[in-house]
C-alpha cells in the first residue's frame, strides 16, 4: 500500500483514471497526455490487489459475524462507537418484542439499564476478553428482565476498534431462586428468634410453677396468681410484637410511621420489670434532643430497642446498679437521627467486639443462643440503617444506631 500512501502518486493514478475513462469512450487521442511507466502500473496493480483482499476479508468478517448474530440464542446487540446500535439478532427481536426498526439506529441506554454506562465502556476497552455485568433490559410489551451482559470490542483489520457486541442472558429464574433462598434463611432465622423471645417468659412461668409446687400454700397461690397474669401478659405481649415482627420480613412494603421514642422506651422498662427473674436495681433514662419527627418501620424499631434493653440487663455486673442511657439526636450530615442505648454492664472486650453481630457470637461464658445482636443487626439493615459499638471492658456498652427518616416533615 506504499504506492498508494503517497500523495503524488495518488495525484498521479487520478490523471491515469481520466485517460481509462476517455479510452473507455473511444478517445484515444489522450494517449499522448500521459506516458504509463511500469513501475506506476506495476504498484496500481499491488493496490489494487491489496485493497481487494482488505475486501474480501472484510466480507468474510462480517459474514461470521452476521452468522454469530444469527444462531445466538441470547439477545444479541452489536453498537458502533457512539452506542448506536447497529445490529441485532432475530432471537433478540423475539426476547425484546420488537422490530428491526423500532432497535437499529437507537442508543443501548434506551433498550439496557446500565447505571455509569461510560465506566462500563471504559472497562470493556481495557479488557483483553468479554467483560461481564448485570443489567435490566427493557421490552416493548412485556416487564424488564435481569440478565447477564458479556461484552467485547470489535476490530478492524488494522486492529482498531469499530464497534462492541452485547450477548444478555436472561437471568430471571436465577434471581427467583436466588430471592427463594434468602427468603427461606430468614423464615429459618425468624423460628429461631421467634424460640430465642419466648423463652424467657416461659422459664418464668416454669420457675413459678416449680416454686408453688414446693412451697405452695392458699397465701402463696394468692400471691403468685398476680404474678402468673403479670408473666401470662407480658407473654402474650412477646407474641404478638413477634407476629408484628414477622412483618420484617416484608418491611420494605410497610408504611412508615411517626415514632413514638417515650412510648417505646416506657414500654421496655414496663417490659424489663417482667423479664427480669429476680429483684434487680435498675433505671432507665430517655434523653430527646431532636426536633423533627422520625418516620420509620414501627415493629422494627421496637424490635431493636427491646433485644438491646434486655441484653443490658442479662450482662449486667452484680456490684451496680442497672443504668441505661436511651438518646435520640439530629445527625448533622444526614437526614435521619442517631439513637444510642448505652449501659453500664460487664463490657465487650475489643477483639470480640468486631463479631459481636455475627449468627451464634457469644462474648461471655454465659448460657446464650447467640441470635440477640444479630436479629438486631437484620432489623437495622432492613430499615436502611447502621449500628455500631462503643464498649469497655467492665464498664459498659454503647450502642450507636444511625436511623435514617423516610418521610420528613
Amino acid at each position: 500500500m506504499g504506492f498508494l500512501d503517497n500523495t503524488a502518486n495518488l495525484h498521479r493514478l487520478n490523471q491515469i483514471s481520466k485517460v481509462i475513462e476517455e479510452y473507455a469512450v473511444g478517445n484515444f487521442a489522450t494517449e499522448a497526455k500521459v506516458s504509463f511507466q511500469k513501475d506506476e502500473l506495476d504498484g496500481i496493480a499491488q493496490g489494487i490487489n491489496i485493497l481487494g483482499q482488505h475486501l474480501e476479508e472484510k466480507v468474510t468478517s462480517y459474514n461470521t459475524l452476521k452468522s454469530i448474530l444469527d444462531n445466538s440464542p441470547q439477545l444479541t446487540i452489536i453498537t458502533d462507537l457512539s452506542n448506536k446500535i447497529t445490529e441485532v439478532n432475530k432471537k433478540g427481536l423475539e426476547l425484546l418484542c420488537m422490530n428491526q426498526v423500532e432497535v437499529v439506529g437507537r442508543q443501548l441506554s434506551e433498550i439496557v439499564s446500565i447505571d455509569n454506562i461510560s465506566d462500563i465502556y471504559q472497562k470493556i476497552f481495557n479488557q483483553d476478553n468479554c467483560y461481564s455485568f448485570e443489567v435490566r433490559v427493557n421490552t416493548g410489551y412485556q416487564a424488564p428482565f435481569p440478565s447477564l451482559c458479556s461484552a467485547s470490542v470489535i476490530r478492524d483489520y488494522n486492529n482498531q476498534i469499530t464497534g462492541i457486541i452485547f450477548q444478555f442472558q436472561d437471568i430471571s429464574e436465577f434471581k427467583k431462586a436466588q430471592e427463594l433462598e434468602v427468603k427461606n434463611k430468614e423464615l429459618e432465622l425468624f423460628s429461631c428468634k421467634v424460640a430465642h423471645d419466648l423463652r424467657s417468659p416461659i422459664k418464668s412461668v416454669v420457675g413459678l410453677l416449680e416454686h408453688l409446687i414446693k412451697e405452695g400454700d392458699e397465701a402463696q397461690i394468692k400471691k403468685m396468681s398476680k404474678l402468673f397474669y403479670d408473666t401470662a401478659l407480658f407473654l402474650d405481649n412477646t407474641v404478638d410484637s413477634l407476629l408484628k415482627e414477622s412483618a420484617l420480613l416484608e418491611v420494605t412494603k410497610k408504611k412508615e410511621v411517626c415514632i413514638d421514642f417515650d412510648k417505646l422506651v416506657k414500654l421496655n422498662e414496663k417490659a424489663l420489670a417482667l423479664y427480669a427473674k429476680e429483684a434487680v436495681a435498675y433505671n432507665i433514662t430517655f434523653d430527646d434532643t431532636t426536633h423533627v419527627p422520625l418516620y420509620s418501620h414501627e415493629e422494627a424499631i421496637s424490635s431493636i430497642m427491646r433485644n438491646l434493653i434486655q441484653n443490658a440487663y442479662k450482662y449486667r455486673r452484680e456490684e451496680v446498679a442497672l443504668e441505661i442511657k436511651v438518646s435520640l439526636r439530629n445527625l448533622l450530615d444526614d437526614e435521619g437521627v442517631e439513637l444510642c442505648i448505652e449501659d453500664n454492664g460487664i463490657g465487650i472486650a475489643p477483639e470480640l467486639q468486631q463479631q459481636i453481630f455475627e449468627l451464634g457470637s457469644r462474648f461471655t461464658s454465659q448460657k446464650s443462643t447467640g441470635y440477640g445482636l444479630y436479629f438486631v443487626k437484620k432489623a437495622v439493615e432492613k430499615i436502611k440503617g447502621k449500628i455500631t459499638i462503643e464498649s469497655t471492658l467492665g464498664e459498659g456498652t454503647c450502642f450507636h444506631l444511625r436511623l435514617p427518616n423516610y418521610c420528613k416533615v
